[in-house]
């Protein structure tokens, strides 16, 4: 029995054959280059830590405080506000410093009793709010808190 090499099907030009692989590496190419650049893509990370010690003077006029802020984000920050809140009452500060990505500062302030009616007093605390924004402007707040100690 003789098996005809003709079945009645015709295969496609080598042309046509050539164009479509062509066609298909392109397009497998684009989906890897996609998922690769979303993943080397780094999304801003924003994150801001901060410390605060306190000392008043012997009297208890003046409380001396010092904050240290880190960046441990990866974009600019600017710290627009910082508020202390101590015995009901507020007094705000605007240093407008900028924070680069892996930055350190640290910022000293003596606050009076004045500002907030009353006398500091060892062993209390000073609430701290530091407001600050990233580079399209979105503003963000961190609390912390500091116990007064005496010096």
């Amino acid at each position: 029995m003789k098996v005809s090499a003709k079945l009645g099907r015709k295969g496609i030009s080598p042309i046509v054959a050539t164009v479509l692989l062509i066609l298909i590496a392109i397009a497998a190419g684009v989906v890897i280059w996609n998922m690769f650049s979303k993943v080397s893509t780094a999304r801003p990370i924003v994150a801001l830590s901060a410390r605060a010690d306190a000392v008043m003077s012997p009297d208890g006029d003046e409380c001396a405080v010092s904050i240290m802020l880190h960046n441990d984000g990866n974009v600019v920050l600017n710290i627009t506000q910082i508020d202390f809140e101590y015995a009901g009452k507020t007094w705000s500060t605007k240093p407008n410093r900028v924070l680069n990505p892996g930055a350190t500062i640290s910022l000293s302030y003596t606050l009076s009793s004045s500002y907030f009616g009353t006398k500091f007093v060892d062993g209390e605390t000073i609430k701290i709010k530091i407001t600050y924004a990233d580079a399209h402007g979105e503003t963000y707040t961190k609390t912390i808190f500091a116990t007064i100690t005496s010096s």
